[in-house]
């Protein structure tokens, strides 16, 4: 069961750690290792976290659809981590994939819509 929190600690939660995973995607671009975009993981399961809390609020459905996408979004992202995680034999090893065909793009309309 989903912990009830108000929407705007929930929202605070979910902005902290878009700029967690935002700072560790500067990092890894540095320099993209598994242990670099494993950071980006789990601030991005945090992230995936808020936004499901964040679905027993009352929405537009303007918000409920960019939460989706974003939703979306971090489940293609999560299945192509873990299946290339699987191969990896060093955590110094490069860590790069190509999104799926039918990605879903980050929804950018999200940072603005929540004020993130």
């Amino acid at each position: 069961m989903i912990e009830k929190m108000d929407k705007n600690s929930v929202i605070n939660i979910l902005r902290n750690n878009f700029i967690r995973s935002t700072k560790a995607y500067s990092i890894y671009l540095r320099r993209k290792t598994y242990y670099n975009a494993k950071r980006i993981y789990n601030a991005n399961e945090i992230v995936y976290h808020s936004l499901n809390q964040l679905l027993q609020y009352d929405l537009t459905d303007n918000e409920l659809g960019e939460i989706i996408n974003y939703q979306f979004h971090l489940e293609n992202w999560f299945i192509q981590f873990q299946n290339k995680e699987k191969k990896i034999l060093s955590i110094e090893e490069e860590f790069v994939f190509e999104p799926f065909e039918d990605n879903i793009p980050f929804p950018k309309n999200f940072l603005e819509i929540f004020d993130i």
